[in-house]
């Protein structure tokens, strides 16, 4: 005999269901498939204890008391209820919010995407246009510079300049002379002999 499926199943409260039919009252317990009835509530709630407790005798003689069902909770299956229902209310506001992350994910990766493709055809359109802005500008230097005449301050901070650039520039262009063995090389020395 199994004492502690025993004592669960004769000590816990089974939930009993009143219901009311012609002046009659009867009671029944789900989990144990029966039924009691009385002309009175009294009545009806003794036969029920009966029955039960005959079941349940039955049962143990038969040694087959764990297989009787336990007592559901009434309790415990609302406790289920209410944490099945906030699971699900979790679940969908996690997902509202995986959705709106991803809307937003979206939204601002194609501002990005646009933003970038604009500024990436702005700088080519610049790249393409530069050297021909740049080219015209100098020419229309060069023709000014042609037709007006400079001052001699002028000409001066000209000359000025062009000897700070090429003693910039001479060190490279001493790197790069082999490439054009057709021309010799200007040294010093061969400057004070032409």
């Amino acid at each position: 005999m199994m004492t502690s499926h025993d004592d669960k199943a004769s000590n816990d409260d089974y939930e009993a269901v009143l219901v009311t039919e012609n002046n009659k009252y009867y009671f029944h317990i789900k989990e144990l498939q029966i039924i009691a009835s009385g002309d009175t509530i009294e009545s009806a709630h003794s036969e029920l204890l009966r029955k039960k407790s005959d079941l349940i005798k039955d049962f143990e003689e038969a040694g087959s008391i764990f297989k009787l069902p336990l007592p559901s909770s009434d309790k415990t299956e609302k406790q289920t209820a209410i944490k099945a229902r906030e699971t699900g209310f979790f679940a969908i506001k996690a997902l509202t919010a995986g959705f709106i992350l991803v809307l937003v994910i979206s939204f601002v990766g194609n501002k990005l995407n646009q933003q970038a493709t604009s500024k990436a055809q702005i700088l080519k359109q610049f790249l393409r246009e530069s050297p021909v802005k740049i080219a015209r500008g100098l020419e229309q230097e060069l023709y000014n510079a042609g037709s007006s005449e400079l001052s001699a301050e002028r000409k001066e901070k000209i000359r000025e300049n062009l000897r700070i650039l090429v003693k910039q520039i001479q060190p490279f262009v001493e790197e790069l002379w082999p490439l054009f063995p057709k021309y010799r090389k200007i040294t010093p020395e061969a400057e004070g002999t032409e």
